[in-house]
Parts: structure tokens; C-alpha cells; sequence
């Protein structure tokens, strides 16, 4: 099952509602598009279903708690941390849906396995 056949499945499934599916495939869209990043099956999927989380905690109004500050520290040193920090700008700009900032660190954690998934 490729990335976009998953969008479908989780939307099919109402894990996601319409606004979350088509706020995915924008993303996957932009990654893919503007970043040239592929995501697969192996480096996307767990991109894809933390930012289905994340839409759905909007949606319900839930919270989540910040990231160990061992592990914040582990990301702001991680050798992608720019690159993923400036994708995050982009989705942000650019896909009609509003991140809210808790949710920042895990996305650019994940942004930085992408990375690391394609040098």
C-alpha cells in the first residue's frame, strides 16, 4: 500500500474526516512536490499517520503534552533540524490548516527521519 492508497484507507475508514484528508494530500503534495521527497511506504507512513493524530487531537480539542527535554535536545541537534524546521514553515504557509505549535516537535522529528531517509 503506497501513501496515498493509506490517505484513502484512513479516510475510508473515518479515522480522518474529509477537511484532514485533503489537508494530507496537500502535505504529501508539497513534501513530495516542493522537497523532493518520496514517501513511501517505509519512510512516510509513520509521518503520515502522526499527522492524521494530530488532525484528529485538533479536531476533538485534545492537548499533548511537549516532547522529554532529552529528546527536544537530540532534535535541535540533529543535522536536519534546519531543513525540517523550514518544511514545517512551508506547511504551515502553504496547507489550509492550521498546526498548532505543541504539535511542532514531533512533525520536525519526524521531517528529520524523512531526511535522513533520502540523503
Amino acid at each position: 500500500m503506497n501513501i496515498n492508497e493509506r490517505v484513502i484507507l484512513l479516510k475510508q475508514l473515518q479515522v480522518i474526516s474529509r477537511n484532514n484528508y485533503e489537508a494530507l494530500n496537500s502535505i504529501i503534495n508539497l513534501i513530495e512536490n516542493s522537497f523532493n521527497i518520496d514517501l513511501s511506504k517505509e519512510n512516510g507512513e509513520m509521518f503520515i499517520t502522526h499527522l492524521s493524530a494530530v488532525f484528529s487531537r485538533d479536531e476533538k480539542g485534545e492537548e499533548i503534552n511537549s516532547l522529554d527535554e532529552s529528546l527536544l535536545e537530540e532534535i535541535y541537534t540533529n543535522e536536519y533540524y534546519n531543513k525540517a524546521e523550514a518544511i514545517l514553515k512551508d506547511i504551515k504557509e502553504k496547507v489550509n490548516y492550521k498546526i498548532k505549535k505543541a504539535e511542532d516537535s514531533f512533525i520536525i522529528l519526524h521531517l528529520c527521519t524523512l531526511l535522513g531517509a533520502v540523503k
